[in-house]
């Protein structure tokens, strides 16, 4: 049987934070990927920013199952004169494993992460955008 890949957006470039002051529960989102390849792969793509006060990764789901880690990159925060003092993106990427995925709606969670700076700031906020799933689907 031939095999394709297709992909679900789940969130575009309009980006979604992720702390603090917003989402402070995490940032759950819903996605579809009918006609899904029962044994295919599958993987998710984040663009992130702003994930660099803590030495903690961040959690995510798919179906209440956790698929994986999106680890703090210190650089992107580090200070930059000709940005001043911009935050860049990065991507990261995460497989999803077997029996994950439903043929249809799926759900998937980021949750917030902790961080030990101290004071009334319990969380590293965090920025996410360009978070596609792509995974196989039969042709």
């Amino acid at each position: 049987m031939p095999v394709v890949c297709d992909f679900a957006m789940i969130q575009g470039d309009n980006a979604v934070t992720i702390g603090d002051n917003s989402n402070i529960s995490g940032w759950t989102e819903e996605f579809n990927t009918g006609g899904r390849y029962r044994d295919g792969a599958a993987f998710l793509i984040f663009n992130v920013q702003g994930l660099t006060a803590t030495t903690n990764s961040v959690m995510v789901e798919v179906n209440g199952k956790e698929v994986g880690m999106i680890s703090p990159y210190y650089p992107a925060g580090a200070f930059d004169e000709r940005h001043k003092n911009a935050q860049h993106w990065y991507t990261q990427m995460i497989n999803i494993g077997p029996n994950v995925l439903k043929n249809g709606d799926n759900e998937l969670k980021v949750s917030p992460v902790r961080w030990d700076g101290g004071g009334s700031d319990l969380l590293d906020d965090f920025r996410l955008k360009d978070v596609v799933c792509f995974f196989q689907q039969s042709a």
